[in-house]
């Protein structure tokens, strides 16, 4: 009898544990969630995305790196967390090569966090926010909407569409419409 309450306790314990993790596509931002619950990918649609993305062109390369992070739970009204496709970006000249230099490195924001946060509702496109930090001015990043869409295996398409204002002369440092293929 002692075994039997033992197991039915430990049984309860994970199936109470497993009703705070829910599927991330239940999740709505606008919510005011008070809940506590973990909204969390369980489907694998971030799966596809994550990883070392590479575009070459000329001596110029363009690598991303994407990865997923789990934003805690905040102070209330918003008391829950969720999976993230997250990420930071690189400009090198001539890669690999004993004259190889970082041109810039888009990693972090003080306020926001890494450079690009997104998601992915089907495992072949991915939608989310950019911010070019390599733009040489005092305005620290243009703000855009990425999109990266699974081609083939192994190959992404990669678009930066501008969003907010769009100053005299401000052009984007990094590529807004290229092929990537994962590494």
């Amino acid at each position: 009898m002692k075994t039997f309450i033992i197991t039915m306790l430990i049984a309860l314990s994970f199936f109470n544990c497993k009703a705070q993790t829910v599927n991330l596509s239940t999740y709505n931002p606008s919510a005011n969630d008070k809940s506590g619950k973990y909204y969390k990918d369980i489907d694998g649609n971030f799966d596809p995305f994550l990883g070392v993305w590479k575009n070459t062109t000329g001596s110029t390369t363009f690598k991303v790196e994407l990865f997923k992070e789990v934003i805690p739970q905040g102070d209330s009204p918003f008391d829950y967390s969720y999976d993230t496709i997250q990420g930071k970006y690189y400009l090198i000249e001539n890669e690999g090569l004993i004259d190889e230099n970082i041109i810039c490195i888009g990693e972090n924001m003080v306020k926001v966090g890494y450079v690009i946060i997104a998601k992915s509702n089907d495992g072949v496109s991915m939608n989310g926010v950019i911010y070019d930090t390599c733009i040489p001015d005092d305005l620290n990043s243009t703000f855009g909407e990425l999109k990266m869409d699974i081609t083939a295996t192994n190959t992404a398409h990669w678009t930066i569409t501008r969003k907010g204002m769009k100053l005299v002369g401000m052009n984007y440092v990094i590529p807004t419409n290229i092929i990537l293929t994962k590494q």
